[in-house]
């Protein structure tokens, strides 16, 4: 197995015990998902994977269409199962982030209990999850309460995994970029970063780059209280 990404993922769902499961993956058809979507297609007939993708079509932008469409035929070219839904929601509504993902997870929810599925992937990689961490202290959180996304998480009835949570998102762009994996330019849960990024100075900068590295702390700390 010469690919490194592709040996992470497999030593993953080894750890996991997820061979021969069945496995939904979320899909936007934007790089990071469509990079996990293939990794996932290389192991499929190696691990004996009963692969199937989830889609949302939330309706905001005119590309939406195009990528429904697009992945609904690819999953099939793949031999992958596909589930997809439209979501009706107003996307200037101040709260209409949150609404897409509560209406996200319940769609993935749905297809998971319908399938029963063993676990449920989601692509969210390194920068995802420091981006998460600032929207959180940019919101008022306190730094001990931030919460932080996990390779490995529970909501309601679905087991959650993140494989992809320490790769970069450089890296995820040099393995599509080498073989040649098809994509959509997806720009997504920005607002609160230009926000941010409008005010943005060196004080600003190593602030978020301090708290960022406090906040493992406090997590491997947290932790590692819970198991005594």
């Amino acid at each position: 197995m010469k690919n490194t990404l592709q040996l992470k993922l497999y030593q993953f769902i080894k750890n996991h015990s997820l061979e021969e499961k069945r496995i939904l993956i979320a899909v936007s058809a934007g790089l990071d998902s469509m990079a996990l979507l293939n990794l996932f297609i290389g192991l499929k007939e190696r691990l004996n994977l009963d692969l199937h993708v989830v889609h949302v079509h939330h309706g905001w932008r005119k590309e939406s269409d195009e990528e429904f469409r697009f992945l609904e035929d690819y999953s099939r070219k793949n031999g992958i199962g596909f589930s997809g839904t439209l979501l009706n929601l107003n996307s200037d509504s101040a709260d209409c982030e949150n609404k897409a993902r509560e209406a996200r997870y319940t769609f993935f929810r749905q297809v998971y209990e319908t399938l029963e599925a063993d676990g449920l992937f989601l692509a969210h990689h390194k920068q995802d999850l420091e981006e998460t961490v600032v929207k959180r202290l940019y919101e008022g959180a306190h730094l001990i309460n931030l919460g932080c996304m996990q390779k490995s998480s529970k909501l309601g009835p679905m087991q959650l995994f993140r494989p992809l949570l320490e790769i970069n998102k450089k890296t995820l762009i040099k393995y599509v970029e080498e073989v040649k994996i098809p994509y959509f330019e997806i720009v997504v849960n920005r607002f609160f970063m230009e926000k941010i990024l409008m005010k943005k100075s060196c004080f600003i900068e190593k602030t978020i780059f301090i708290l960022l590295k406090d906040c493992w702390i406090i997590f491997t700390i947290r932790r590692t209280i819970t198991f005594f």
